[in-house]
């Protein structure tokens, strides 16, 4: 059987033809083909200037991508350990920032600046996990605040022991003695 899909990505269309060994091999091809974004994934960016991409550094791995030329944003796509063929889109890691070495770390956009809508259950998670983390630390810096508050009010109200004071003292408990 054989099929053809007409697959938008970003501002280009372009016209797949697949050979299918059957309905579900069709479902398969044509839900891959559907994963393919049409536009930027980057909120602040939403350009359709993307393009497919194929790396493969230093002659080792394969990877694939789906890159935006205006930001430089990627959505990455995985290889399927069953097949080693079958490419799927790696959608729970959302779009990738454009790499920055640690030069620039004042310039560099953070993890959070992955896309935010569409984000999946997994990243909302890790969210919201910082954000609890984050909160408890202002929670213990409070405490400690209050702590030391505490013990310096406590320390204020007690008399002052100078040397002459214990040393009085212990002329006292000489005396007695």
């Amino acid at each position: 059987m054989r099929f053809t899909i007409e697959v938008k990505v970003g501002k280009n269309l372009l016209s797949i033809t697949e050979e299918c060994d059957d309905t579900k091999d069709l479902f398969k091809k044509a839900g891959f083909y559907g994963t393919i974004p049409s536009k930027c994934g980057n909120e602040e960016c939403g350009g359709d200037d993307l393009m497919l991409n194929h790396r493969q550094p230093q002659g080792k791995y394969d990877y694939y991508s789906v890159d935006c030329k205006t930001c430089g944003y990627r959505l990455n796509y995985g290889i399927n350990n069953n097949d080693d063929e079958t490419l799927f889109a790696k959608l729970n890691d959302g779009w990738e920032p454009p790499y920055q070495s640690d030069e620039d770390e004042d310039d560099a956009p953070k993890k959070s600046a992955k896309k935010k809508s569409g984000t999946s259950a997994l990243a909302k998670a890790k969210a919201k996990k910082a954000a609890l983390a984050a909160e408890s630390e202002d929670e213990e810096e409070d405490e400690d605040a209050y702590e030391n508050t505490a013990a310096e009010e406590k320390t204020a109200s007690k008399p002052k022991r100078t040397s002459s004071s214990i040393l009085d003292k212990y002329k006292k408990k000489k005396k007695t003695a």
